[in-house]
């Protein structure tokens, strides 16, 4: 999918993402311990950065959804290895939304 350079970033970090996610549903048994170690390194930089970039471009709606579902997965890794298969659908759900509606909500209505 074509992103504006601006959010091409994200889309990558997507990526690892949709990786740790798929891991966490098929139960691989280093899932747990490579989401609590991407969490340290990249993931809380990423919803940090999506929240401080792109919160002021989202409707009100998108904002408040972005929002709560960061608290939501960021609780959830925290409550790891609890669950790990429903965090695992809730991320790759996240993703897919940001991925298939938020971006190109922004794409059309932020300025170049």
């Amino acid at each position: 999918m074509l992103r504006h350079r601006s959010l091409e970033p994200f889309s990558r970090d997507h990526n690892q993402g949709l990786n740790l996610a798929r891991a966490l549903m098929l139960g691989r048994p280093d899932a747990v311990r490579n989401v609590r170690e991407a969490w340290e390194a990249e993931l809380k930089d990423h919803f940090d950065e999506e929240e401080r970039c792109l919160l002021p471009l989202c409707s009100q709606t998108s904002g408040a959804r972005l929002l709560a579902e960061h608290k939501e997965l960021a609780d959830r890794i925290l409550l790891l290895p609890h669950e790990p298969e429903v965090l695992g659908r809730l991320l790759e759900s996240h993703i897919r939304w940001e991925e298939r509606e938020l971006f190109p909500e922004i794409e059309q209505s932020a300025s170049p």
